[in-house]
């Protein structure tokens, strides 16, 4: 399985803390800006936060809460196009009603060939309140990997002692096909309009277009048995 961005953010948090305890997380969902048709927006944000959400916790010592439980406390976040401080206040203020103790802010953004993606993380409780920001750009499906980069970076000014397998993960710069992302949104606002057999052709579409998104293998699984195959 491939790992990704905020796994090594969160990762290295979690390694101050005992081997019991499970920090928990929540992913809010992304603000989707460039070319993407505008009723299909908030569904990539869905899909982006569900995408991360799944592998985030593949780390045994994170706790990661279901997205759509933290879009409840949202308000108004599909109106969004900026990642600032009112949307990271809003995040924290969201984050603390579910009651979990970090929060992940993303922002994709389009154009072309090329996107960026900026990132937000907003850790409190058991620790200092802290904010850390990141924002990257480069070719569509290379730009997460770009990131994990300089999520390396960041710990690095923060004072984290980021372990060699985690380095050598953001060297690898694994790729996610942004059009991989759009289809597995397409999915979700099938479902939501009751339609599974079409969000079922869509999840399939986006395991063709990138094979290793663990999210979509489960959500092909989930519709599959609701539609008795």
């Amino acid at each position: 399985m491939r790992h990704r961005i905020l796994l090594l953010l969160l990762a290295v948090f979690v390694s101050t803390s005992s081997a019991a305890y499970k920090l928990s997380v929540a992913v809010a969902p992304a603000i989707v800006q460039g070319d993407v048709e505008y009723d299909l927006a908030p569904w990539t944000g869905r899909a982006v936060a569900e995408i991360l959400s799944w592998e985030i916790s593949a780390v045994q010592t994170i706790r990661v809460i279901d997205p759509a439980t933290l879009e409840k406390s949202l308000d108004g976040w599909t109106m969004w196009t900026d990642l600032g401080a009112p949307q990271i206040d809003a995040a924290r203020s969201a984050g603390r009603l579910i009651g979990v103790e970090a929060v992940v802010l993303p922002r994709m953004e389009k154009r072309g060939f090329e996107a960026s993606l900026q990132m937000a993380v907003v850790v409190y409780k058991n620790m200092k309140d802290r904010v850390v920001q990141m924002d990257v750009k480069g070719p569509d499906d290379a730009v997460l990997g770009l990131l994990r980069q300089q999520v390396v970076g960041t710990l690095d000014s923060l004072g984290f002692n980021v372990p060699p397998a985690i380095r050598q993960v953001a060297a690898q710069r694994g790729r996610t096909k942004w059009d991989a992302i759009v289809e597995y949104g397409r999915a979700l606002q099938s479902n939501s309009l009751g339609n599974k057999e079409e969000a079922l052709r869509h999840m399939k579409e986006c395991q063709r277009l990138d094979p290793n998104i663990p999210a979509a293998l489960v959500r092909i699984k989930t519709l599959e048995k609701e539609l008795g195959r």
